[in-house]
């Protein structure tokens, strides 16, 4: 079964994503720095895999999108 796997440190919190490509989903993980952790998240990826982005770009794009929303959360919340 093939995997890619990407993380990024966002604010104070750690994002990984899981992409488990035969099965066309991501799992999408967030650690605080308390080590603390979110309830992970599954998502479908099909309609990128099938739309010609490689595993590598998918994963890429997630990232930037909880990227994004973690930080308007941050900025929201005054952090």
């Amino acid at each position: 079964m093939s995997t890619v796997t990407m993380q990024a440190i966002v604010g104070e919190k750690i994002v990984q994503i899981v992409l488990l490509v035969e099965d066309a989903t991501a799992k999408i993980y967030i650690v605080n720095n308390d080590g603390s952790s979110h309830q992970p998240r599954t998502m479908s990826v099909q309609e990128y895999l099938d739309s010609g982005m490689s595993s590598e770009e998918t994963v890429r794009h997630i990232l930037e999108v909880v990227r994004a929303s973690i930080e308007q959360v941050e900025r929201s919340r005054g952090h």
